[in-house]
Formats: C-alpha cells, structure tokens, sequence
C-alpha cells in the first residue's frame, strides 16, 4: 500500500513538474520581451488604464511584472504575437530588400529614355537605403521594445517612398502595384494586429493626400476613375482586415483552450496530491512501529477507504469538466452540516497537521443552519484554505475555524497566526497562479485559492482575505443557506 501510495505521489509531482516547467518557460519568455517605457509608466497607475492605453497602440507592449497575469491566456497570446511580430518583420524586411534588389536593374535598363531611367533609379535607390535605416531601427533596443512602430513605419514608409517619387514625376493617381503588393504581403506574412494594419492603410491614403497637396497636383482625374480606385482599395484593404481579425481570433481561441488544458493538468495535481500525502504519511507512520504484524485502527482504514472514495469522485468531477463543451462541472447541492462536515476535513487533514506541529480548532457552531453547497467542491475550499496555511506558515501555527449567519448567508472563516500576507499580494492572491513570498519551502503553482474563488462563485458565494504582515490571515466566504432560493442552473464554470 504504501508503495502504491508513493507511486500516486510521484505520479503527482510529476504532472506538477510538467505544469511548472511550462509556466517557468512562459515566463522566461515573457522576461525576454523589451519593456516599452511609455507601459511602464503607466503599470503603476492601474491594470484597466494599461489595457485601455494598450488597445489605442494596437498592440500590448508586456513588462515582466506580476502586476498584470489576472488573465493568463492573454498573457501567453501577448508574448507569442510579440515574438511572431518580431520574427516576420525580419522575414518582411528579407523579402522587400530581395524584390527591391531584383528588379532594380530590370527597370533601370528597360527604361525607354533618360528621364524615365532617373525615375527608377532614384526610386530604388530611396528603398533600398530606407530598408537599410529601419534595419538599424529593427537591431536597436529602442525598435525592439516597440514593434508597432516597427510595422507602421515599414508599411507605410515603401508605398509612399515610391508615391514621392510618382508626385515628383507629376502623376497624379496612386501607385496601386506597390500598394496592393505591400498590403498583401503584410496581411498574408504578418496576420497579427488588425488594427496596425488600418493604421498603416490610412497612414498611406494620408500620405498620399499631402505629397499630392504639396507639389500641388489637382485629383483631375474622370470620378468614374477615381469610384474604380476606390472600389479597388475597399475590398483590397477590406480582404487583408478580415483576414488577419479571422486569424487573429483562432488564435486568441487556440491559447484559450491551452489556458483550459492547464488549469485541467494542474487541478488534477493540485487537489489529488493533498489526499495521497495524507494516506502516505498515515502508511509511514504505521511502517516506524515495531514488529513484523501491525495492528491498524479500524478508523484509519475508514479514513483512508473515505479519502480513495473522494479521490475517485474528484477525478470523475475533472474528467466531467474536462470534456464538457461548457468546460464546466456539475455540481450536486444539498444540505450540509457544516459542523460534521469540517470535523470530517478535519480528521483528513489531521497527518499534515501533525507533521506541521499545527493546531486546527473548529469553532463552527453545531446548531448552525445547513448550508446549499456540493460536499465534495466545499472539502477542495477547505482543505486548500487550510493546507494553504500550512504551506505558507513555519511549523507551530494555530488555525481557526468559525462560521456565522450573516445577511441571509453563511459566512465561513479559516484564520491562522502566522506570517500574514502583504497587502499588494492580498489584491491578486486569488488570482491564478499568484503565490505568496514564502514559495520555495513549497512547490505548489498558486491555484488553490484560484481554484476556492471559481467553487466560491458557483455556490454563488465571495471569497476574500483580510491579513497584513505579522498578524496572521482570515481568508472568508460565503454559502446561501439550504432554505434559500435554489440556485437554478447547476451547471456552473469553475474553470473561466
């Protein structure tokens, strides 16, 4: 048994590893990204101003700061768009400098008299000498934190770069070759950004407005002449939009469904490596007696068949989630003592607390109302609260359990005396994969109380915590009474 027991507890520490090595990569890569210093400046004003400054860039610049990971596939999808931006780009400017090489010479001689050889020449000649700028641009750390800079100033400088020299020749229309073959290679290599692609469309029909307005050239071409022109730009400029706002969004879905793959994994691992320690340490511990036969408690054996028991209700529950098309679980209310129930929880969690040399006394009043919860979600609040507490805290803590009638509600409290949580953690400590100061004495990924807030507001409860450093943690929540209003819809999202 207790071999076997080991072996689940690898078997947990694995996907744990796996669950770590992932988010540690991810994070490397995100600490690989140049800050962007007008970002920076306004991390500190607040998440809400960040994203709104953010969108009106067209893309979100990252700083690696924990301040901002409340919404983690957002994160993953920022890093991997900055990386792609800055890879294309490359490929982009690889490509303009290839076709600008290539036809330079073709052009130059098939021209039919010197002046129109002149046009050419000097056009190429302005290409190729700002593709060398924007690649000195590209190498410096002041073009690498800024891509969006790197992707307007190289779509709209090459079309209106061949546009001067167009209006110096005194042509009016636009240069729809280069255009359509810039705004095209754009769309198709770079399909990231929609809204840096409209900028640099409408940079372009700016600018060449002005350059036709400088040299003074009159639009005194047939209007039927210009309705084709601009038929023409609509459903070019148009295709290359929905193209890259489509593929935008797959993308945005496909870093969803790994957020939800990785919140599966580690649910799996987080709330089954509690219970599989526990029936460890009781194994051991029967193993460091005396003598070839050993005498086992029956209430050991109880404890440890009720501990399988939920072992394999919580898998079902995560594979139920796992692959409902509402990724969601179906929770199964009742009315709940919450007095025998937390004595249950416990007495399962009792081996933790007597490695720990921790205190749990329970103050839950046994004539208080039963609550309207799911037994098996509630025992994942309670035992992360309270293992949570034994993880972050030095060994010797006193825990506290206590629960009253408040506002049509039960409200629950879990407190310990222990270190206590800064108030900068205390604002996104329910947030996924945020972890306290205290981590390296514990290998957890900082999904437990994510995963009580989601349980929390399925019950259709809150969740909180009130503590400060030195004086211990009250972490609090809320369940409606059994006699309230059923809650109707039993289907509930703990995995958002």
């Amino acid at each position: 048994m207790l071999a076997s027991s080991d072996r689940q507890l690898d078997l947990v520490n694995s996907l744990l590893d796996k669950a770590r090595s992932s988010n540690r990569l991810i994070q490397a890569q995100r600490n690989r990204i140049p800050v962007n210093g007008l970002l920076t400046g306004l991390i500190n004003v607040g998440l809400k101003r960040v994203k709104k400054a953010s969108k009106a860039l067209g893309l979100k610049e990252l700083a690696p700061s924990t301040a901002i990971q409340t919404n983690t596939s957002a994160i993953d999808y920022e890093v991997w768009r900055y990386q792609f931006l800055i890879e294309r780009l490359r490929l982009v400017w690889w490509i303009a400098f290839g076709c600008t090489a290539t036809l330079f010479v073709p052009d130059v001689f098939a021209a039919q008299n010197g002046s129109d050889r002149g046009y050419w020449l000097y056009t190429y000649a302005a290409i190729l000498l700002y593709l060398a700028a924007w690649s000195i641009l590209y190498r410096s750390q002041f073009g690498r934190a800024r891509p969006a800079l790197l992707f307007v100033s190289f779509a709209c400088s090459i079309p209106l770069i061949s546009q001067l020299f167009v209006a110096i020749a005194g042509w009016v229309g636009p240069d729809m070759g280069v255009w359509t073959i810039m705004f095209l290679m754009m769309a198709t290599l770079i399909p990231v950004g929609w809204r840096l692609h409209v900028a640099s469309q409408i940079g372009v029909l700016i600018g060449y407005s002005c350059l036709n307005l400088a040299f003074g050239l009159n639009f005194h071409l047939n209007p039927l002449h210009w309705i084709e022109i601009g038929w023409y730009l609509f459903w070019i400029y148009g295709i290359c939009d929905i193209t890259v706002y489509t593929y935008e969004r797959l993308q945005q879905n496909e870093f969803d469904s790994r957020r939800q793959l990785r919140i599966f994994l580690h649910s799996v691992a987080h709330d089954l490596k509690t219970p599989v320690l526990g029936a460890s340490l009781v194994l051991q511990n029967l193993l460091n007696r005396p003598g070839e036969t050993l005498q086992v408690p029956r209430y050991v054996i109880e404890r440890m068949v009720q501990g399988g028991d939920r072992q394999l209700h919580l898998i079902n529950s995560l594979l139920e989630a796992h692959i409902s098309p509402t990724q969601g679980v179906t929770c199964q209310f009742e009315p709940t003592s919450l007095r025998a129930f937390t004595q249950a929880v416990i007495a399962d969690v009792e081996p933790l607390l007597n490695r720990n040399q921790a205190v749990l006394a329970n103050f839950i009043p046994a004539d208080l109302p039963p609550v309207h919860a799911d037994p098996l979600q509630l025992w994942r609040v309670f035992e992360n609260l309270v293992t949570n507490a034994l993880k972050y805290n030095p060994p010797g803590i006193k825990l506290t359990l206590k629960a009253i009638v408040e506002a049509g509600m039960v409200r629950c409290s879990v407190q310990d005396n222990g270190v206590g949580i800064s108030p900068d953690l205390c604002k996104q400590i329910f947030d996924l994969y945020s972890r306290g100061s205290h981590v390296r004495r514990s290998p957890g990924l900082g999904l437990g109380l994510y995963l009580c807030q989601q349980i929390i507001t399925a019950h259709g409860g809150k969740i909180g915590v009130i503590s400060s450093p030195g004086a211990g943690s009250t972490f609090w929540f809320t369940l409606p009474l059994a006699q309230s209003q059923p809650i109707k819809n039993p289907i509930h999202k703990l995995v958002r």
